[in-house]
C-alpha cells in the first residue's frame, strides 16, 4: 500500500525513466516484429504466455503502457487459455440473446474471442474482419487461428464490408483499436445506424472500448455513450474495475436492438443458468456482477459524427477533446 501511495505522489519526470526500465526487464523474448501502415507489431514470449502487442511508433515508448499496447494473450501450452479475463465479457451477449449464431467481429487482435467462440458453440458461424492484412499472418502462425467453413476472416475495412455486403447477423463485435488510438469511422451515429439495420431480430452490439465512466479521461467513452444512445434504446455497460469508474480500463457496452430493460437480480439470474447449460468460461457469474449502474452524464459530450472526422481518421484513447 505504501509502495502504492508513493508512486502516485512521484513526479512524471521521475515515472518516465523509471517505466522504461520497467518496460525493458520485463520485455521477454521478441519472436516476430513487423511495422505496417497502422502499426508496430510484435509477438512476446513471456513466462509461457505470448502477448500480441501493439506500438505506435510516432509515441514515446514511456506513454505506451502495456494495458493499452497488449492487444492479446495466448498461454503457449494451453492455446484456448487466453489469460486475459476481459475477452469474457463478450460471452454477456447470452445473457441478452442465447439465440446467436451469426457473428461478425470487426478487429481481430489475437484471434481470442473468436477462438474462443468457435471452440464452444458448433452452431455458431462467424466472420472477423480485420484492415491490417500483416494482423491476419500473424494471428495465423502465432495464435493458431484457422479459417474454417464456420470461421471466414477476411481483410478489410468492416465499415466498408457492411455497406457492401448484404448480409445480416445476430451479433455485431466490435474489438478495433490501432496501437493508442482508435479508428474514428467506427464509432459514429452513422455507423451504428449502418450497423442497425444489418442485424436479425432481437440482434446486438457489444464493443471493448478502453475508457474511464469519469473524470478527465472519460470524454471519449461517453461521447460514445451518447452516440450509440441516440441509435440503440437499451445500453447495458461492464467493467472489471467497476467501482473505480475514473480508472482507464475495458469498458463492454452491449446495445439491444430490443428495449429489454433488466434488473441486476435478472442478469445474475440468467448468467447463473447459463454457467450451468451453455458457458464454460471461468468466473461468468462473477463477470456478469461487474455491470455498471451509475448514471452517464453526456451533458458535455458531443455524438460523434462523421462530418466531424480528424484529419487523420483516429481518436487518442486518452483525449479530452472530440473533434
Amino acid at each position: 500500500m505504501l509502495l502504492k501511495m508513493m508512486w502516485k505522489l512521484m513526479p512524471s519526470f521521475i515515472k518516465q525513466p523509471l517505466y522504461l526500465v520497467k518496460g525493458y526487464l520485463e520485455r521477454g523474448k521478441v519472436i516476430y516484429r513487423a511495422i505496417t501502415p497502422y502499426n508496430l507489431i510484435e509477438v512476446i514470449d513471456k513466462k509461457g504466455i505470448r502477448y500480441l502487442v501493439f506500438k505506435d511508433p510516432n509515441q514515446p515508448m514511456y506513454r505506451q503502457k502495456p494495458e493499452v499496447t497488449y492487444q492479446s494473450y495466448m498461454v503457449l501450452n494451453d492455446p484456448l487459455n487466453t489469460n486475459a479475463t476481459f475477452a469474457d465479457y463478450f460471452q454477456l451477449v447470452w445473457i441478452f440473446n442465447p439465440q446467436i449464431t451469426t457473428v461478425l467481429m470487426i478487429g481481430l487482435g489475437g484471434g481470442i474471442v473468436p477462438k474462443r467462440f468457435m471452440n464452444d458453440y458448433p452452431e455458431m458461424r462467424f466472420t472477423s474482419i480485420e484492415i491490417d492484412s500483416e494482423v491476419v499472418k500473424v494471428v495465423h502462425q502465432y495464435f493458431h487461428l484457422k479459417q474454417s467453413s464456420r470461421h471466414r476472416i477476411l481483410v478489410g475495412d468492416g465499415r466498408k464490408y457492411i455497406q457492401r455486403s448484404k448480409e445480416s447477423f445476430d451479433l455485431l463485435l466490435l474489438d478495433a483499436f490501432f496501437a493508442t488510438t482508435i479508428p474514428y469511422h467506427l464509432f459514429t451515429i452513422e455507423f451504428y445506424q449502418e450497423v442497425y439495420g444489418r442485424l436479425n431480430p432481437n440482434g446486438l452490439v457489444g464493443i471493448n472500448i478502453f475508457g474511464a465512466f469519469t473524470g478527465p479521461n472519460s470524454y471519449l467513452f461517453r461521447s460514445l455513450y451518447q452516440t450509440l444512445a441516440f441509435v440503440f434504446p437499451r445500453l447495458y455497460l461492464f467493467a472489471p474495475k467497476k467501482d473505480t469508474p475514473e480508472v482507464m480500463q475495458n469498458i463492454f457496452i452491449f446495445a439491444l436492438q430490443e428495449d429489454m430493460e433488466m434488473t441486476p437480480q435478472d442478469i445474475f439470474k440468467r448468467a447463473q443458468v447459463l454457467s450451468q447449460t451453455k458457458v464454460s468460461v471461468p468466473g461468468y457469474v462473477e463477470t456478469a456482477q461487474k455491470l455498471y449502474q451509475e448514471p452517464i452524464d453526456i451533458t458535455d459530450v458531443p455524438i460523434l459524427s462523421d462530418r466531424n472526422s480528424p484529419a487523420n481518421g483516429e481518436l487518442n484513447l486518452y483525449s479530452k477533446v472530440v473533434m
